[in-house]
């Protein structure tokens, strides 16, 4: 990580884009830890225990701190914004690094773009062998005769795996083509609507916004790292967020012999549990599976 300068003015600024980046519905009070992300330090570095100074030293005149949920959280106060403000007026607001948003998008368009001709190839093939099936005589009642149908569990199966290759493709597609870059004045939440919405009644509108739920999320697509990869990943971050196995384990609602299980690979987390575990370390679930795969990828190489 390049060298940073931790001033006043850059650590105002990653804490006015931390909060501006918030989810909607969401208060302007910030963790730690996504200061951290938007300012683009490592916690134990030297830039962020100085950043972390330099906070406590603007606490109560432009920054404020409360607690919620255990975790210290940090926002601006009015002279905090004012300053900005003018700093913003004369062109002299600090450039800050990639934020934690535009990182998502990039890495799921990299994702999708790795991914998105075998999964053409899954869907196609799947599609295929479905079409194969429907060349046998009609459904019938089961029976050795090779002239009855393929029974209701062939039909059941192939209608799950078609489902799934499907989305898979259009988690995909979505990704690569129709998500838009972010841009930093403002938070990229995915409304899962979309203009065309309007020409529908409401409860088709409702089943379309259905269908794309969790549109952006790589995990629902991209291969899935091995349970010892992806506990190291989970690992890593608390680690990188300085939070100890009881804090982790705290906020995720589990006992520390479970998380210590998730991070030793002796358990498998799925989805829900992960995005807990994510969300009380203040990084997104993708990232942390992107990281396994990166684990994953250098153990099959060396």
């Amino acid at each position: 990580m390049s060298k940073i300068e931790i001033t006043e003015a850059y650590v105002l600024a990653a804490v006015e884009r931390a909060a501006r980046h918030r989810p909607p519905g969401h208060t302007e009070k910030v963790p730690m830890s996504a200061i951290y992300a938007h300012a683009g330090v490592e916690t134990n570095s030297r830039e962020g225990r100085q950043l972390h100074r330099t906070m406590l030293a603007l606490e109560g005149r432009e920054l404020t701190r409360a607690k919620r949920l255990g975790f210290v959280v940090w926002a601006l106060t009015s002279a905090g914004r004012a300053r900005l403000a003018r700093l913003r007026e004369a062109g002299g607001l600090p450039v800050l690094p990639e934020s934690p948003q535009h990182r998502d998008w990039r890495l799921a368009c990299a994702l999708a773009k790795d991914h998105i001709g075998e999964l053409w190839a899954e869907l196609q093939a799947t599609v295929e062998q479905a079409s194969e099936l429907l060349q046998t005589p009609t459904p019938g009642p089961p029976s050795p005769d090779a002239s009855s149908g393929p029974s209701s569990d062939v039909w059941f199966e192939y209608g799950d795996r078609l489902h799934t290759a499907a989305r898979n493709l259009a988690g995909a597609s979505y990704c690569l083509w129709e998500w838009r870059e972010p841009q930093d004045a403002r938070a990229d939440i995915d409304t899962e609507q979309d203009p065309a919405d309007d020409a529908y009644d409401p409860e088709e509108r409702r089943a379309r916004v259905a269908r794309r739920r969790a549109r952006r999320n790589p995990l629902n697509w991209s291969p899935n790292p091995k349970p010892a990869f992806l506990g190291q990943a989970i690992r890593e971050a608390r680690e990188h967020q300085a939070l100890t196995p009881a804090e982790l384990a705290s906020a995720a609602d589990l006992s520390e012999r479970q998380l210590h299980n998730i991070e030793t690979g002796r358990a498998w987390t799925d989805y829900l549990l992960l995005s807990e575990l994510a969300e009380a370390m203040s990084v997104q679930p993708k990232a942390i599976i992107a990281r396994a795969l990166e684990h994953q990828a250098s153990e099959r190489t060396a």
